[in-house]
């Protein structure tokens, strides 16, 4: 069985290193484990870094820029 996760992040320090630790642990493993990282401003972005350098087979990070917070593009996004 495989499967794949995605998991979107935003300032998320505090959590995602245990949240990725707790996937890459199960069994069976993720085939593909591909964070979204929405613009963050703490240590998300290099920690992130890191569990892509130890897992390159399973972990892709997809940065966005943050453009801030703009009600206009909501119906873009929900679209």
């Amino acid at each position: 069985m495989s499967y794949w996760v995605a998991v979107v992040a935003k300032d998320a320090a505090s959590h995602i290193r245990s949240t990725l630790t707790s996937l890459v642990d199960q069994d069976p493993r993720p085939g593909r484990l591909i964070v979204v990282d929405d613009g963050s401003k703490d240590a998300t972005p290099e920690i992130l870094s890191e569990f892509e350098r130890k897992y390159p087979a399973i972990i892709h990070v997809v940065t966005l820029p943050d453009h801030g917070y703009d009600i206009r593009r909501v119906p873009a996004n929900i679209n």
